[in-house]
């Protein structure tokens, strides 16, 4: 089940006004022992709670997961004498 299904389903039963407890019990009733954790339901509930209802994933530092490889090609062929260290500076990657 992928984060954004798991934090809508918290969602509803949040909206629903169940308690971390009540929620936690539900859902592990319904797709498995384990889904959730009190201890995350919980940290959930108080992002709800705070007004924050975004299902999205919050933006991350460090590396980006993928890469546009045409994004490289571009500037390897239009000047093949390069570093990487300055092919990796135009592109803002490490």
């Amino acid at each position: 089940m992928d984060g954004k299904l798991r934090r809508a389903i918290l969602l509803y039963e949040f909206k629903s006004q169940r308690s971390v407890r009540e929620a936690v019990s539900n859902i592990n009733a319904a797709f498995g022992p384990g889904t959730f954790s009190k201890s995350t339901a919980r940290h959930w509930f108080k992002k709800f709670a705070s007004g924050c209802e975004s299902l999205e994933d919050s933006p991350r530092t460090g590396r980006p997961s993928s890469f546009d490889n045409q994004a490289l090609k571009e500037p390897v062929e239009s000047d093949s004498t390069q570093t990487q260290d300055e092919m990796a500076l135009k592109l803002g990657v490490s």
